[in-house]
């Protein structure tokens, strides 16, 4: 008896030590592999998910700034130059912040030449620089870009700062007062409109109406899609401009189907 057992045990002694065969180890591969594959995509979408929520949060406090200025500024906008160039109005540029002196701005303040939104962080309605940038951009003005400009104390003239958020500047009924913009489900701002580089969330953006509230609008039906297209081959500034100045009237048409009211 006492031989059986010492046999049995050299026996489960030896397979012990022989560990793991390379067909063991390819199988464990195999097997993670595939539970990579099918997690990955589930945690991007997790990601992007986050990372909408954070617009959102964005955009949504760009409309605090937006009703505290009106509040100091008898109702008015902040004002942007683009509305008033002498060929018509550059609805493409308005995702600008600052511009240099070389633009020729309408206005100065303090030597610094902000404009649109950017007004909202010099008179200090918002002073954390990063509300002006969505985490889903992947175009060309990240915030990492404009990092050291964006410190009041070191920002040098000829610098321009660009942010990720398109403003409209006036209503559709060319009122630049908001609480008198009609109708008050109107686009006011959003993600980028200006490429499709701009346009930060791919499948949709985060919208803030006239009467600062905040809805999604998903591009389902492609029509942004197709308007980013037509900028794509557009072959003159004026085009570009027409066809961001036609993204505003998809995102009215969507907010107001959003809103319950009838669409556009």
């Amino acid at each position: 008896m006492t031989h059986r057992l010492q046999g049995l045990s050299r026996l489960v002694h030896r397979r012990a030590r022989r560990g793991f065969s390379m067909i063991d180890v390819l199988v464990s591969m195999a097997v993670i592999a595939l539970l990579m594959g099918l997690l990955l995509p589930s945690l991007a979408i997790v990601r992007e998910t986050a990372r909408r929520v954070v617009c959102a949060s964005n955009v949504r406090q760009i409309g605090l700034g937006l009703a505290m200025y009106g509040d100091d500024f008898r109702e008015f906008l902040p004002p942007t130059a683009y509305l008033h160039v002498a060929t018509g109005p550059k609805w493409e540029q308005m995702m600008v912040l600052r511009m240099t002196p070389l633009e020729g701005p309408t206005y100065q303040t303090n030597s610094a030449y902000w404009d649109g939104l950017g007004m909202l962080f010099w008179h200090d309605y918002l002073n954390a620089p990063r509300i002006f940038y969505c985490p889903s951009h992947k175009g060309e003005h990240p915030y990492e870009r404009y990092t050291s400009v964006l410190n009041r104390n070191a920002n040098p003239l000829n610098a321009d700062i660009v942010g990720n958020y398109q403003y409209r500047g006036v209503g559709p009924n060319g009122s630049n007062r908001l609480w008198r913009i009609e109708p008050s489900f109107s686009a006011l701002a959003t993600d980028g409109l200006r490429s499709v580089d701009d346009f930060s969330h791919r499948t949709g953006a985060n919208v803030l109406r006239a009467d600062l509230s905040l809805f999604w609008y998903s591009d389902t039906g492609g029509l942004m899609t197709a308007n980013f297209e037509r900028m794509g081959a557009a072959s003159s500034g004026d085009e570009r401009s027409n066809a961001v100045y036609d993204a505003w009237e998809i995102l009215d048409g969507g907010s107001a189907a959003s809103s319950g009211d009838p669409g556009n």
